[in-house]
């Protein structure tokens, strides 16, 4: 068990982001940023 557990952490690990995956994750932050300040808006200015 320790042999596998070892192996899969210390292995060579693969990239968070490939890619072709940028532009989902741009869209995404963008999403997420922009629904903050607009509760953040609403919570602070209600």
């Amino acid at each position: 068990m320790w042999r596998r557990l070892r192996r899969r952490t210390m292995g060579p690990s693969r990239p968070a982001v490939h890619g072709d995956q940028w532009p989902l994750l741009a869209v995404t932050l963008v999403a997420l940023v922009g629904s903050v300040v607009f509760v953040l808006t609403v919570v602070l200015d209600g």
